[in-house]
């Protein structure tokens, strides 16, 4: 399976938990006014703090890729799989669970 791949599922899923977040955070909150006010939110709003290590996860892809084009495939999927699939559940784990590209991404990962 190629890293790429993964990563394209894991940035699909990540805009798609986002959507969902806002969605929800927005029926609470209001309207959020544009993607700089997303971002902030992103970063510094506890109701998105769940989705903080997919983030990391995709950025940590990025950055191994950036800096050694030829980085081990299983060093980038033992990375993904310990986020995503952990021995204990997390909030992440928990909620991807719920996502039609759940089981994809688990495929992948196996």
């Amino acid at each position: 399976m190629p890293i790429n791949q993964l990563r394209s599922h894991l940035l699909t899923l990540h805009k798609a938990l986002v959507d969902e977040t806002q969605k929800s955070y927005e029926e609470t909150h209001g309207t959020i006014s544009n993607p700089h006010a997303l971002f902030r939110l992103l970063v510094e709003e506890p109701a998105f703090q769940w989705l903080r290590p997919l983030s990391e996860t995709i950025v940590s892809i990025d950055e191994a890729l950036e800096t050694d084009p030829l980085a081990s495939k299983q060093a980038i999927i033992g990375m993904v799989r310990d986020r995503l699939l952990p021995e204990q559940p997390t909030e992440l784990s928990t909620n991807i669970q719920k996502h039609p590209l759940y089981k994809e991404i688990k495929d992948l990962l196996s």
